[in-house]
Formats: C-alpha cells, sequence, structure tokens
C-alpha cells in the first residue's frame, strides 16, 4: 500500500492527495487521536496510508555522531558536558534538528520508548566543534529513529540553526 506524506495545518487538518486520481483528501486531526499513521480511502476507491506530520517547525537535515543515555542528568558525569572533556563514546546519529526537536538514529540497539527523556550530547558541524548538551523527550519511535521534543534552549543550537536558515 503506498504511502503519502501529509502535514498538519493550522486549522487541524491534514490535506493529502491520492497517488491514483490526484484527488484531493482533508483529515481531521482530532480523528487521528495522535496516530501518525491511517489508512484512507480516496471517492476513487483507491486505499492508501496517510502519514501524518505534526511539526509546526523546519527540521534541518544533519549528520552528527552523538551520545545519549536515558533518564535523569547527573552533573558530574565523566565525559559528558560542557566541560572541555571528551565525548562518551558514540552510541546515536543526530539527523535533523529544529528549535523544538531532533531527530536521533540509534546505533548501539537500545530501544526506547515513547516519553523517556534522553540527556544528548553532540558537536556541531562548525569550525568551532562546540558541544550541546540538550535534555528531550521521546515522542515518536519507529525502528531505530526517534523524534524526540526538546525541553531545554541551548543559545549556541538556537544560532547554529539561525545561521543555516532554520527559524
Amino acid at each position: 500500500m503506498e504511502i503519502v506524506k501529509a502535514y498538519v495545518r493550522i486549522n487541524q487538518t491534514a490535506e493529502v492527495i491520492c497517488p491514483h486520481c490526484r484527488g484531493l483528501t482533508r483529515i481531521s486531526i482530532e480523528d487521528l487521536q495522535k496516530k501518525y499513521r491511517s489508512r484512507i480511502s480516496c471517492v476513487c476507491q483507491n486505499d492508501f496510508i496517510a502519514e501524518v506530520d505534526f511539526r509546526d517547525k523546519y527540521r534541518k537535515p544533519v549528520d552528527l555522531p552523538g551520545h545519549y543515555r536515558v533518564g535523569a542528568r547527573k552533573e558530574s558525569a565523566p565525559g559528558a558536558g560542557p566541560n572541555g572533556m571528551d565525548l562518551p563514546i558514540h552510541n546515536c546519529r543526530i539527523i535533523d534538528l529544529s528549535r523544538n526537536g531532533i531527530g536521533i538514529l540509534f546505533v548501539d540497539g537500545r530501544e526506547v520508548d515513547e516519553g523517556e527523556v534522553l540527556q544528548l550530547t553532540f558537536k556541531l558541524d562548525t569550525p568551532t566543534a562546540t558541544e550541546i548538551s540538550l535534555e528531550c523527550e521521546v515522542r515518536h519511535v519507529k525502528g531505530t529513529y526517534a523524534g524526540c521534543k526538546i525541553l531545554n534552549d541551548n543559545s549556541h543550537l538556537r544560532v547554529y540553526l539561525i545561521d543555516h536558515g532554520v527559524q
């Protein structure tokens, strides 16, 4: 079955175009109840899957090695944080960034659950390789990918995104 991307509009609906007849179908977000995929039956009798994107900000594609750990922050953890020490062994890759969200691919085989809080550390792909430490909440998991909401503001990340055209 074909999968079609649908983006949530300001009026809490999503519009999808049938891949068969190019007809437009509107989906009420309330009807989806936070599901990311929904089966759609078009008036042309074609069935397809609408994959709904709930993001409200554009995400910048990146490819940055990082380190995460699950649970509460431990300020005295050796090797982590902006204290000039080396980062721990990379166990994830950051694949997209926005001011409110981050996409993570896990390379260590560990599974995380929606609602878990991650401590995330990575370096930006800038000449100064600024180290970023974030706390984020897992909102969506699909295999080894997690879409997360950033819980704390980071001025270096904000400047990086503005410099790269992400408001």
